[in-house]
């Protein structure tokens, strides 16, 4: 049977997303409910027993105990179902507060990693617009003649030595490749 301490130290594991895992979780508090169904059977049986008692003392043999006896015998009794009460209460608070907390834990588990999930996302956008203006940049330079090559398409002596530089590579490659 369950006892508050352990349902005080009990370790649910999370789970692999966050939160606890909920079948070890269900599965703990199907057993506190089972513990405490327990304890109120045997309160029940425990109250049938007394009353059983009463009638045998009352009704059987009342001349061998003393009214005070009695009073003593009924007021353990009451004291005894009063402490099993409080005990049966006890266990439920502590299983309420339990699962609370577990519950109230999982949502701000969950609260957190959306919170990180839409931070990543946000950041994971800046970084996109930045790679595309880069880019951009850069397709504006290629597409873009560089002020130097502009300066020397106004030189005709430096394009006609171009020219004749290209002429010359394409004779030399021609013949390596003719004499091979």
């Amino acid at each position: 049977m369950l006892t508050p301490d352990e349902i005080e130290a009990a370790h649910l594991p999370r789970a692999a997303m966050g939160g606890y895992d909920r079948g070890i979780t269900d599965a703990f508090l199907r057993r506190i409910a089972r513990d405490v169904e327990t304890i109120l059977q045997e309160r029940s049986l425990l109250e049938e027993e007394v009353r059983r008692l009463r009638r045998e003392l009352v009704h059987e043999q009342p001349q061998l105990l003393p009214s005070s006896a009695l009073a003593a015998a009924e007021e353990m009794i009451r004291e005894l179902q009063e402490a099993a009460q409080r005990e049966c209460a006890l266990v439920l608070e502590k299983a309420r507060e339990h699962a609370e907390s577990i519950r109230v834990a999982a949502e701000r588990d969950a609260t957190e990693r959306l919170d990180a999930l839409r931070r990543v996302e946000e950041v994971h956008a800046l970084v996109r617009g930045e790679v595309r203006a880069l880019l951009a940049a850069l397709l504006e330079q290629i597409d873009t003649p560089s002020t130097a090559i502009r300066a020397a398409l106004k030189q005709p002596q430096l394009l006609e030595d171009l020219h004749r530089a290209t002429r010359g590579a394409i004779a030399d490659a021609d013949a390596d490749a003719d004499g091979k």
